[in-house]
């Protein structure tokens, strides 16, 4: 059968496969450990199921923000600002869209989050891995931070990053459309 998921292991890790025949086996010689097992399944499976609701609900409400706000980046900010904070239960969230590339890449590395702590430093990137800033999220402590709440802090930078590639490509435009304009009335 085909597997819906695969796995990258970040460091080494020993895996064990239970074939249908030898589970089958173990639910009948076994039902209360069977039912055991299968509960615990079923209440990963359901929190996965619940964590995938909530990450689509926000990713619904980014994609409105950004369809909003798409002439206005500092009011898609500020409501993005707000959107993470809820999404993440950050005690503080700052969207910086400076052009600090430099600083960016030799503070952080290659890597595109880096926690320390209780803060979260993500990338702000468009499609073609262009850093555009920072979205630094903080907690008390490091511990604080939850995989699905970082998670979708990053797909949220994502859609920053790609929103204002957009933003700067038809500004772009504009400007250079503007400028013919100009050059022709000479």
């Amino acid at each position: 059968l085909p597997r819906s998921a695969s796995a990258r292991a970040v460091s080494d890790v020993e895996g064990l496969m239970l074939e249908r025949d030898a589970f089958k086996t173990f639910v009948k010689e076994h039902p209360e450990r069977a039912n055991f097992l299968l509960l615990g399944l079923l209440r990963v499976i359901n929190q996965r199921l619940m964590w995938t609701n909530e990450e689509l609900v926000t990713l619904y409400d980014v994609a409105h923000i950004v369809s909003e706000f798409k002439d206005d980046v500092e009011g898609m900010v500020e409501r993005l600002t707000e959107k993470v904070k809820g999404a993440t239960k950050a005690e503080r969230v700052e969207i910086i869209l400076e052009d600090r590339s430099q600083k960016i890449e030799g503070r952080m590395g290659t890597e595109r989050t880096v926690r320390e702590g209780g803060r979260l430093t993500i990338g702000i990137c468009d499609l073609s891995g262009t850093r555009m800033g920072d979205m630094v999220l903080e907690k008390a402590a490091a511990s604080d931070w939850r995989l699905e709440q970082e998670k979708v802090a990053e797909v949220i930078a994502d859609h920053l990053g790609i929103a204002l590639a957009d933003h700067h490509f038809l500004q772009a435009e504009k400007d250079r459309s503007k400028l013919k304009r100009e050059s022709v009335q000479f």
